[in-house]
């Protein structure tokens, strides 16, 4: 995920979605991505936040595939 060799995708995600302090490696295993649905990046998580957590945005997540479906 990280350095020269990382999955483009990983290196996309890290340039969009930055650390709260601004560094763009991810630190440790477990990190999270949420990516909505057209594929966007979303949000990034800690490796110490819960998936209950998360919860919340993954609902506002699917609410706004409900209405784009709708449309």
């Amino acid at each position: 995920m990280n350095g020269s060799k990382a999955r483009d995708l990983y290196s996309f995600m890290k340039e969009v979605l930055k650390n709260e302090d601004g560094t763009r490696d991810v630190r440790w295993n477990f990190a999270k991505f949420l990516i909505d649905h057209e594929g966007n990046p979303y949000k990034r998580y800690g490796a110490k936040t819960s998936p209950d957590d998360i919860k919340k945005d993954i609902d506002i997540l699917l609410e706004k595939k409900r209405k784009a479906d709708e449309s």
